[in-house]
């Protein structure tokens, strides 16, 4: 029997799992360690172009002829990784795997924080980490925010489970990776530093890609995040694609028209054939590596939308990104 005057044990976290175990330390100081080299190589991977001013005469007469802009903002080829392809390819698939980390893990410790604002989680730093693998280190595949959703929905709290799996996309690549992608970008344009600008523009590619791996390719699911919002909001997937649909079409948009052209224009002005490599390689990362996830966790619904992105969007958005491109450099030609 127990003793009145005990205070009760408190009860242990409905959410805890036995199976998982936390984020390891060590891991943590790898990540930072690999955040600190791509800083710091992105930094000096491009050197930056000289301004107008310190230019000859004669050498923005030959940059006025090829048609590429002179001011501010658009960079002169001059770095090793410029001008030698293999360092380049090498710079691209670094920064490409360094923004996808980033912007998953910026994408489940938002679930997890949330989950601990809401109470149901007890430390917000602590994810589900599987065995390490090859594919764990590519991709992050199998690492999430160690949430345990059947006491919550079990509780009545079906509502607090929707907020917590909504938070991922909406809070951690809405409102933390894309804005900082952006950030990034514009600081190392102003800055003259094209490598660091390169690195903004694929977090930002991650952060849009993400948004199109959930809605609409897992929305036609009973599991998973999308699952977890249409169960505890209480609403249909097709309120979820009309909700969070438009806005994720918006951005796919304004990356493909706008983000996509700018960025290759700007950072490599006269290199045609590496606005082409940046087109297309952004064009997969989106369309093409995240639009893969229906085929992964999709259900027949998400599987034939992600042919739709694979085989459609893809190419398309490349399409149009050139496209753009070559106009806009006729019209500066015309100018000129």
């Amino acid at each position: 029997m127990a003793d009145p005057l005990q205070p009760p044990t408190p009860a242990p976290c409905p959410i805890s799992r036995e199976e998982d175990r936390p984020f390891p330390i060590r891991h943590h100081w790898i990540l930072l360690c690999a955040v600190i080299s791509a800083t710091v190589g992105s930094h000096f991977a491009f050197l930056p172009a000289p301004s107008p001013s310190s230019l000859t005469h004669r050498a923005v007469l030959d940059i006025q002829r090829s048609g590429q802009p002179s001011a501010k903002g658009f960079f002169v080829p001059s770095s090793l990784i410029q001008r030698h392809a293999f360092l380049f390819a090498l710079c691209l698939i670094f920064q490409i795997w360094l923004a996808h980390a980033f912007a998953f893990f910026t994408h489940e410790y938002a679930h997890a924080v949330v989950a601990w604002v809401l109470g149901w989680k007890r430390n917000p730093f602590v994810l589900h980490v599987p065995a390490p693998s090859v594919i764990l280190f590519l991709s992050q595949w199998g690492i999430n925010q160690d949430v345990d959703e059947a006491p919550i929905f079990g509780s009545g709290h079906g509502i607090d489970a929707a907020l917590i799996a909504a938070a991922g996309m909406i809070v951690g690549n809405g409102f933390i990776s894309l804005p900082i992608g952006r950030l990034i970008y514009r600081q190392a344009i102003a800055h003259a530093r094209p490598g660091l600008a390169l690195l903004g523009f694929w977090i930002t590619a991650a952060s849009v890609g993400n948004f199109l791996s959930y809605v609409p390719l897992r929305t036609f699911i009973q599991g998973g995040d999308m699952g977890s919002v249409q169960r505890g909001f209480g609403w249909s997937p097709w309120i979820v694609v009309v909700l969070f649909g438009m806005p994720t079409a918006l951005m796919l948009v304004w990356f493909v028209l706008r983000i996509m052209p700018e960025t290759a224009r700007r950072l490599f002005p006269s290199s045609r054939a590496r606005q082409v490599v940046l087109a297309t390689l952004a064009g997969f990362f989106v369309f093409g590596f995240y639009g893969y996830a229906g085929f992964l966790e999709g259900g027949p619904w998400g599987a034939t939308m992600s042919t739709v992105s694979l085989y459609g969007l893809f190419p398309i958005s490349v399409l149009a990104a050139i496209g753009l491109l070559r106009r806009r450099t006729a019209q500066r030609r015309i100018r000129i």
